[in-house]
């Protein structure tokens, strides 16, 4: 059947309608990117991430050179003994305990225990008496790695630390010993002749 020319005028009034009609559906809102937890418009996210770095474990390759960058330590040699006779585990343990350390206030020397405290004692302006100096970052890992390794171990990791301290002495009494013997012989004790044969006569004492 043929579409009357009514018909066709009742279609196009509805469309017209429905186009011309104020639309219900709300407009869609441009999605903004979400920042990185923890971070703010603006702000870079690398000192979070330096600090989650520290919590995982690097390769045993990098771990000598990354202790030595945290703990601002320049015997590299020394930390990669600790890796390598301690492991790497107990190495990365220590590291993680140092920092909390560090992140309550800080760890004391023994200055009393040491037998020199006058080389360890500071004053500060918020002690009328000084007090003893706190380690630095290094000092406290070495210190609580003893809590770690057995005393055999802490032994061979310091080996080598040890062999030059004597050396340092040896060199040190050496020239002491030959400082000495210019002053004397400066003071020309070698001409003075004793002779231990005469006996020697009692001092009356009153």
């Amino acid at each position: 059947m043929e579409e009357t020319s009514m018909e066709r005028a009742s279609v196009d009034a509805t469309t017209l309608m429905a186009s011309s009609a104020p639309s219900t559906q709300q407009p869609k809102k441009p999605k903004h990117k979400k920042n990185p937890k923890g971070a703010s418009d603006g702000r870079s996210v690398s000192g979070k991430r330096q600090q989650q770095q520290w919590r995982r474990r690097p390769p045993p390759r990098d771990m000598a050179r990354i202790l030595s960058e945290v703990l601002r330590e320049p015997k590299q040699g020394l930390l990669q003994r600790v890796v390598r006779i301690a492991g790497p585990k107990i190495a990365w343990d220590v590291l993680q305990e140092t920092l909390q350390v560090e992140q309550s206030g800080g760890q004391q020397v023994n200055a009393f225990g040491s037998g020199r405290p006058e080389a360890f004692l500071v004053a500060t302006p918020e002690n009328t008496q000084p007090v003893p100096r706190k380690r630095t970052t290094g000092g406290v890992y070495f210190t609580l790695l003893k809590n770690y390794v057995t005393k055999e171990s802490y032994q061979e990791i310091y080996a080598i630390e040890n062999q030059r301290k004597k050396e340092v002495k040896k060199k040190v009494r050496y020239r002491r010993k030959q400082e000495m013997e210019k002053v004397i012989n400066g003071l020309g004790f070698e001409d003075i002749q004793i002779d231990n044969s005469a006996p020697h006569e009692p001092v009356a004492v009153e």
